[in-house]
């Protein structure tokens, strides 16, 4: 095994882990999914969360059905979110902060509100 750094080839980066959450490697497995946001989070077995229903639009909306719970997500590019959430590898979703609301490509989750039934 040849260990010894090779100048002529370029360094391959390592992708950044989102901003906007925690995924678990494939594999993994995955017990409860956290929503955190400014004010506090809350936390959900995976076997809770019911069902997801996707809103494209300016902003889209994931709404999350977990028990008498409504979980309702905001934000730009949640494509990624919900396929992490129907592959079972979501951990931890966040609201951005804001300096992430200003970026103009990628997933931004904008604002989480939750009620109950």
């Amino acid at each position: 095994m040849n260990l010894k750094p090779q100048p002529d080839k370029p360094t391959v980066a390592l992708p950044n882990p989102p901003t906007w959450g925690v995924l678990a490697q494939d594999g993994e497995p995955v017990s409860s999914m956290r929503f955190e946001c400014a004010v506090a989070s809350y936390s959900y077995p995976y076997h809770r969360l019911d069902r997801w229903i996707f809103h494209p639009g300016d902003p889209e909306r994931l709404i999350v059905q977990a028990g008498k719970d409504t979980i309702t997500i905001c934000g730009r590019e949640l494509v990624s979110v919900r396929d992490a959430l129907e592959n079972g590898r979501l951990r931890v979703l966040r609201s951005a902060g804001e300096r992430y609301l200003l970026t103009k490509t990628g997933t931004v989750i904008a604002d989480i509100c939750f009620a109950d039934s």
